[in-house]
């Protein structure tokens, strides 16, 4: 019987005919709704990248960062690739969940926020949105609320069409093994899950697992876009007593330095690109 996601992602292409974005992650992740609701923290459909594309602009945080419980050692802080993501995750103090990681990441740290409800990390509203942080040439994928809360994705780029996907299901215990960013993105012995909306599905030359899948990368609709002003009222009016998860994230994002708007490379195709 299909996971959540699979269903999320079948429900994603249904959805290309009402406007929506469809799949997991841009970056290219396919992703297992398997972690949700409101625990510790959160691979795909609007967005598959992977890519520091970030567009300087004067949307920032406040200048004085918060102190973090989660930092990165020296030059862990910019993965550019899973296995160094997974490198960073190693060394950070647990609980090892979705805000500890987003809290770890160097800044000035380019991201971009979507709305789309089409996803297997869907936003279910306007001020929970799906954010993609831009690293260069890896992009993670969270979600605020919701099924995919839960839910850390990547999208490793792989030449200018292309990205190699991933997920965890978080919080993560350490130490985590190499592979298990792919051990959920199986669909059925053709597809993994990112294949439902990802097309173009290869083997990784490089990576010794099944799922380990490099397909085509996507970025979303720019109709989609959530400004970090949107972000920065979201934040001021969280309710930590009622929503502890969600606000803990939009903290880690926005509370340890600056942001700004990024973007993913113009070379990625939507979901409507034939």
């Amino acid at each position: 019987m299909p996971s959540t996601r699979v269903t999320l992602a079948l429900a994603a292409l249904l959805a290309t005919s009402l406007g929506g974005s469809a799949c997991g992650a841009v970056t290219g992740e396919a992703s297992g709704s398997e972690a949700s609701g409101d625990e510790g923290s959160e691979s795909a459909s609007d967005s598959d990248g992977d890519t520091n594309m970030g567009v300087d602009t004067d949307d920032t945080t406040d200048p004085e960062p918060a102190p973090r419980r989660c930092v990165a050692p020296p030059g862990l802080g910019a993965p550019q690739t899973i296995a160094e993501a997974l490198a960073l995750l190693g060394a950070l103090p647990e609980p090892v969940d979705v805000a500890c990681v987003v809290e770890s990441l160097d800044r000035p740290l380019a991201i971009q926020a979507i709305t789309s409800k089409f996803s297997a990390q869907p936003a279910n509203d306007p001020k929970s949105p799906r954010i993609f942080l831009f690293l260069g040439g890896l992009t993670l994928s969270i979600v605020l609320d919701g099924p995919g809360q839960g839910l850390l994705e990547f999208g490793e780029r792989v030449g200018e069409t292309e990205s190699l996907k991933g997920e965890l299901i978080m919080p993560v215990a350490l130490p985590i093994p190499e592979h298990k960013p792919f051990e959920h993105l199986r669909y059925d012995e053709v597809l993994t899950t990112c294949g439902i909306c990802h097309r173009g599905e290869r083997p990784s030359p490089t990576i010794d697992h099944p799922n380990a899948i490099i397909s085509r990368a996507l970025r979303p609709s720019d109709e989609l876009e959530v400004t970090i002003d949107d972000l920065l009222v979201a934040q001021a009016s969280c309710d930590v007593g009622a929503e502890a998860t969600r606000c803990a994230l939009l903290d880690a994002l926005l509370s340890h330095g600056p942001v700004e708007e990024g973007a993913f490379p113009a070379t990625y195709s939507t979901i409507y690109d034939p």
